[in-house]
């Protein structure tokens, strides 16, 4: 099954969750980084969320774990 998740050549990949919070604090103003922190947020559920969608499986080995 191919990748559900491709990545886009608009965005730079970062090496861990840390970095990808400290762009989110360079990039914004006073009090936008919540905004951004949110969409991260969502952006992580939403992911999982389709993920799961195809591969019920995976969620069945979190329960039995």
């Amino acid at each position: 099954m191919p990748n559900l998740f491709q990545k886009s050549t608009l965005f730079a990949t970062p090496e861990s969750v840390e970095q990808l919070q400290e762009y989110a604090g360079r990039f914004t103003g006073p009090g936008e980084a919540v905004i951004a922190m949110t969409l991260m947020g969502m952006t992580w559920n939403l992911c999982a969320k389709l993920y799961e969608e195809e591969h019920p499986e995976a969620e069945e080995e979190k329960t039995n774990a």
